[in-house]
């Protein structure tokens, strides 16, 4: 497994259990830990992300249908700038593109993520506290 998908992948997900485990165990005051803006703009951050990368997925079948068979040496003219009929090289660029570009919005997630678990563990701490 890659980590650069990997680490951020944990950190969204481990919030996501604390924030769930906190809502239960909050019970009924749970409604006082409000969603906030920074809260929307990660899930919006990692579903954009996830997408992307599923694109990644694409580009690659398609370099992978394009280039199966192909005798090495024609791979390397059409990526020394020779005749690329079948769109390789845009193919290959997307791949690319698409993945840094998936991969960054993971990692903005990520920090959003331990952004805003922090935050609501803040918010929470006054009825975390045991009445005497």
């Amino acid at each position: 497994m890659d980590p650069w998908i990997l680490l951020p992948a944990t950190f969204i997900i481990f919030r996501e259990v604390f924030v769930s485990g906190l809502r239960e165990f909050l019970g009924d005051t749970a409604g006082t830990l409000k969603v906030t803006k920074l809260a929307k703009w990660k899930t919006t951050s990692q579903m954009v992300a996830i997408g992307i990368l599923f694109g990644t997925g694409i580009f690659a079948h398609m370099y992978i249908e394009r280039t199966v068979g192909m005798d090495p040496s024609v791979l390397e003219d059409i990526f020394a700038g020779g005749a690329d009929p079948l769109g390789i090289r845009l193919i290959d660029r997307a791949e690319a593109m698409t993945w840094w570009a998936g991969v960054g919005l993971l990692w903005v997630a990520a920090l959003l993520t331990l952004v805003t678990g922090f935050d609501y563990f803040k918010k929470s701490l006054p009825y975390l506290k045991d009445e005497v």
